[in-house]
């Protein structure tokens, strides 16, 4: 059986900050990282955050990290809009799909009439 993640502040000795190991499976750069704070509370506060991401990446295990952290990042820039994070993908989707399909004047003329019979509005 695995042991149980730890996370807890610990005091640094040489900085005087707060110190939390982030193991790689919850760190945003995909690697173990140290991060340190100056209050014991916002070291705190943040690993109530590294809890939860820790709780979610649980519960979608189809995800990688990397799709998880985007899609948390998405939900993010769509927080302050009513906008889910599947409707934001079909809009990008369809935003996508009209920029491949869009014909410039000159090509809808081609294909419509033959450029011999407006070559003089393509000049």
């Amino acid at each position: 059986m695995a042991r149980p993640l730890k996370l807890k502040p610990t005091k640094d000795p040489a900085s005087g900050q707060w110190r939390v190991n982030v193991i790689a499976k919850l760190s945003l750069g995909g690697s173990r990282e140290r991060r340190f704070f100056p209050t014991q509370a916002a070291a705190l506060a943040y690993i109530e955050e590294l809890k939860a991401r820790r709780d979610n990446l649980a519960s979608v295990p189809a995800l990688t990290i990397t799709q998880l952290l985007d899609a948390a990042a998405a939900l993010e820039i769509l927080a302050d809009h009513s906008i889910t994070l599947s409707e934001a993908a079909r809009i990008a989707v369809k935003a996508a799909e009209a920029v491949f399909r869009a014909v410039t004047v000159k090509d809808l003329f081609r294909e419509c009439h033959g450029a011999n019979r407006f070559s003089h509005f393509l000049a």
